[in-house]
């Protein structure tokens, strides 16, 4: 379960000295960022006060009569269809020293495994207890389950099913979260890592993943699909430590989500800019990739961030490196939400559309997780009159999470509004085939068969729609020729359209939201008719256009380069063209 919404607007109580603010469209990991006082904190003890409400609101609704309620005034929404119980945890140790139950006596060690057991500290990690008590805990299981099996064993059938349970349940999560099975030694001593565990020379990330088993086995809970919130845990822990333990609950909580809040650099630099909230003067809004302000509120002046960028290595080399780096691995599933610019951009055309015509039929070609018409459904009253969506997806592994967010807009009949297959569309079907962020993952040798096909289920009178963000800041390798972002140049030469594409078939974000750079956020709309032209020639025309034009931004770039302004962001833009025009250049020769 996944947080998608978070409005305080509609809190009710104390709202604990926060403003009225609105997030939505979180991805796997939310990081709250900001300075000292801002609000960080409170976001998130409200955050898990509403939701304690929500829960105890529900279960008193025995009749689920408060269902469905994914349009009502609620200040949290999530990604599941049952919004009726959102699961959250807060996790924070405090204690990474484990406390060796064999420096105590019998009836010491064999209390705290009995007290752990009774504490039901669920949700709240306020002392050290579970690090005092770990290893005693693990004795104890390990101890009666071994006994179990003796022959002299004076216990029931059900006590023996019981310790053999409780003892594979904890080897499980060992497994699961540590990698590594329980074991004992010949003296009877529980062994990780072929050692006694106080002896087994854990890393602190790994101290902090046992704890979190011993929490996960007290309380009987499988982590998926849980929210889990962190507030400061470089407080408590070195920031390795932190990332270790993030990154290993993301893999075993893929449907779930963690909110942080946190002043660390290395933990905001780890995750993608799209994870960062930055709050202030009591509210939280999308920092997305505005370091400067970030880096602004965090460590101070121009001068302090200055020595730290030095400190750092020359950003402009860095940000072209790691763009570079990004083009080795594949493409991520963008998260969006009703306030993303690309969003707002696409949702202004369809009315403009649908102003001329009626409802608009929608294809929404590479749809993945269905976000897009999540967003819509966030503005179902007014969306629901001029939207008809259909989605498309050649790969499956989306396809039940796109249903469920389709369910979110057509409740009666989200599975028929789902393909797989391209051929199951009907012909001049569709008033908009939509393609966002999606032209540049495509192998080039496909466009002509693709193109053809959605001239075939398009009317007459219909437009391809091709949203893409055209300087994408993060790399990726879609395919093995890479990727290739077309812009109007571009377009025109692949679909042979004559005149050129006219200012009335291309929509700046800029004109259209106020979208603050310019030419980057484009959307460009072609009639059906031009389908058809789209041959091995034009495809061949439209990569060398693009093979140019990369070399004149690059050329460009560097006769910029040291004026001092936006020295990460130019670095990043000039490794953006840079595997444009090899990408290009190597399609070209291909």
């Amino acid at each position: 379960m996944k947080i998608t919404e978070f409005n305080t607007e509609y809190v009710s109580g104390d709202k604990m000295g926060l403003k009225n603010f609105k997030m939505s469209g979180m991805t796997d990991v939310v990081l709250l960022t900001g300075p000292n006082g801002a609000g960080k904190t409170r976001i998130l003890k409200l955050l898990n006060k509403t939701a304690d409400d929500t829960n105890r609101e529900v279960f008193q609704d025995k009749d689920h009569s408060l269902l469905p309620h994914f349009f009502d005034p609620r200040p949290i929404r999530t990604d599941s269809l049952n919004e009726d119980y959102v699961k959250m945890f807060e996790y924070v140790p405090k204690n990474i020293k484990l406390t060796d139950w064999r420096n105590l006596r019998r009836s010491e060690w064999k209390s705290k495994a009995k007290q752990i057991k009774e504490k039901k500290l669920f949700g709240h990690f306020e002392t050290d207890f579970f690090a005092e008590a770990a290893t005693s805990l693990i004795q104890d299981v390990s101890d009666r389950y071994w006994d179990s099996f003796h022959p002299n064993f004076a216990g029931t059938a059900d006590e023996k099913k019981d310790a053999e349970k409780k003892y594979n349940d904890l080897n499980e999560l060992f497994s699961n979260i540590l990698g590594v099975k329980l074991e004992r030694s010949v003296d009877g001593d529980a062994k990780l890592f072929g050692f006694p565990i106080a002896d087994a020379n854990l890393s602190e990330g790994q101290v902090i993943l046992l704890q979190l088993c011993i929490e996960l086995y007290v309380h009987n809970i499988d982590i998926k699909d849980f929210v889990i919130i962190m507030d400061e845990p470089e407080n408590h822990l070195h920031p390795s430590a932190v990332i270790e333990v993030i990154d290993k609950i993301k893999e075993l909580n893929p449907n779930g989500q963690i909110w942080i809040a946190t002043h660390s650099l290395t933990l905001i630099s780890h995750f993608d800019p799209d994870c960062i909230w930055y709050v202030e003067n009591n509210e939280a809004k999308k920092a997305g990739r505005s370091t400067e302000k970030i880096l602004k509120g965090l460590i101070g002046n121009d001068d302090d961030i200055e020595k730290l960028r030095q400190f750092t290595d020359l950003p402009y080399q860095f940000g072209a490196t790691s763009f570079s780096a990004q083009c080795l691995l594949p493409p991520a599933v963008a998260e969006t939400g009703a306030n993303d610019p690309q969003f707002l951009q696409i949702k202004a055309i369809v009315d403009e559309s649908c102003s001329k015509g009626g409802k608009i039929r929608l294809l929404d070609y590479g749809a993945g997780k269905g976000r897009l018409i999540s967003s819509f459904a966030e503005d179902v009253a007014n969306s629901k009159e001029i939207l008809d969506y259909y989605a498309y997806d050649k790969f499956v592994e989306n396809k039940e999470c796109c249903i469920r967010n389709i369910k979110k807009f057509h409740s009666e009949d989200a599975e028929s509004r789902y393909y797989n297959e391209i051929s199951n569309l009907g012909k001049n079907s569709f008033d908009i085939v939509l393609m966002c962020n999606v032209l540049h993952e495509i192998d080039y040798k496909e466009w002509k068969n693709i193109f053809n096909h959605i001239g075939n289920i398009l009317k007459s009178t219909g437009y391809l729609l091709i949203v893409e963000d055209n300087r994408i800041p993060i790399g990726e390798l879609p395919n093995k020729d890479g990727f290739l972002v077309l812009n109007t140049e571009q377009l025109n030469a692949l679909f042979e359209i004559d005149p050129p594409l006219s200012p009335s078939n291309i929509k700046d974000a800029c004109d259209v939201i106020g979208y603050k750079e310019k030419n980057r956020l484009m959307a460009h709309l072609i009639p059906a008719k031009y389908m058809k032209n789209v041959k091995k020639e034009t495809v061949n025309s439209a990569i060398e256009s693009l093979k140019e034009m990369s070399k004149r931004k690059i050329k460009e770039l560097r006769a910029y380069a040291e004026d001092g302004r936006d020295v990460y962001k130019k670095g990043m833009e000039y490794g953006f063209w840079l595997n444009q025009y090899a990408n290009a250049s190597l399609c070209s020769e291909s």
